[in-house]
């Protein structure tokens, strides 16, 4: 095996760890942040891992929704109108009803409380101000952000450390033929 090999393998696995201490990481918040309902979003998120000559590619996936959770909505981008009334179904509607039966109230009472969570979002958007209570450090948002970008920062630094270390050791292996070239030319 040679200097490359061993070197992409030793950052391989220093990457793939950081990248499964990152999962942690997010899941750890996304429950801190008081998300976690079902455990489906914490259960989605994975990753992946690809190797090419010379290249790791670490992807992480987990549901689109987290995406809404990490980031929040705004009041304009709730989609709901209250004036609205025409009696046709609405997902997110149907999705807050789920939610409240989920935490044990009958079909009415959910519809009820969808509608009245509905109507604070779209003043307030997500997450509300009273969404607080569930979080248990304050936060309510950049349960993903947050790690990612300490995440991004990590990889740089190991970035240019590994970068550094190839080059001193490249050097030292041309300072070592060099030496023994120099021998050789002394001996002669």
């Amino acid at each position: 095996m040679g200097l490359l090999e061993i070197v992409n393998s030793k950052v391989s696995e220093i990457a793939i760890r950081r990248v499964d201490a990152f999962i942690d990481e997010v899941k750890k918040e996304l429950e801190s942040q008081g998300h976690v309902n079902t455990g489906k979003l914490r259960d989605s998120i994975r990753r992946e891992v690809e190797r090419f000559p010379n290249l790791i590619q670490l992807t992480v996936f987990m549901a689109d929704y987290g995406f809404a959770i990490d980031g929040g909505i705004k009041p304009s981008n709730i989609p709901y109108s209250e004036n609205r009334g025409n009696g046709g179904r609405s997902a997110y509607i149907e999705g807050l009803k789920d939610y409240f039966i989920s935490k044990g109230l009958q079909e009415k009472e959910a519809l009820g409380a969808a509608f009245g969570t509905a109507n604070k979002h779209k003043l307030e958007g997500m997450p509300t101000k009273a969404s607080f209570r569930f979080s248990s450090n304050g936060k309510r948002k950049g349960f993903f952000t947050d790690p990612a970008n300490k995440l991004i920062a990590e990889l740089n630094v190991l970035q240019s450390e590994t970068s550094d270390a190839i080059i001193l050791t490249v050097g030292e292996v041309f300072r070592r033929r060099q030496r023994t070239f120099e021998k050789l030319l002394i001996a002669s």
